[in-house]
């Protein structure tokens, strides 16, 4: 394998773990305000979304 490939792959590797862990925060943010809203709705009368 030349060096050029190497470096194609470790570039490649490192720009898949970094759109995964950004997919990861992404779910998690959207996982966190679903939960809030679902907390807050009842009180303020907002209709829960199922």
């Amino acid at each position: 394998m030349s060096w050029l490939a190497i470096v194609v792959v470790v570039v490649a590797g490192y720009l898949a773990f970094k759109v995964v862990k950004f997919a990861l925060k992404l779910l998690l943010w959207a996982v966190v305000l679903g939960a809030l809203y679902w907390a807050v709705a009842p009180s303020l009368g907002w209709p829960l979304p199922f």
